[in-house]
């Protein structure tokens, strides 16, 4: 039975997580809880680009936010990418690596 994302499906939680290297080159977390800029593209299969707002799922401190689709977002069948943005005024201004997903037709 195929299972995943299907178009038009509601509820599908993205929690992307923002990252940097140390000083000793290790991976960990960018504080975000003081980002003015939080968001979510998707970029459907015809290349059509949504910017979605993340909500953060704590102080921030992990790095993590969290966007929940409605059932307008994934509106295309086949393979689309998603990528996060956060800007912290006088600090990180980046993106987390992106994150290839694919969506199936409903029967």
């Amino acid at each position: 039975m195929e299972s995943g994302i299907h178009k038009n499906a509601g509820g599908v939680v993205f929690e992307p997580q923002f990252t940097e290297l140390d000083d000793e080159s290790l991976e960990v977390p960018v504080p975000i809880g003081t980002a003015d800029v939080l968001t979510l593209k998707l970029r459907a299969p015809s290349g059509e680009v949504k910017s979605r707002d993340l909500e953060l799922t704590t102080d921030g401190d992990d790095g993590k936010a969290r966007y929940t689709t409605n059932t307008t977002d994934l509106d295309e069948v086949g393979l689309w990418c998603a990528q996060a943005y956060a800007r912290i005024p006088g600090g990180f201004d980046g993106g987390t690596d992106w994150q290839y997903f694919q969506v199936f037709p409903n029967l």
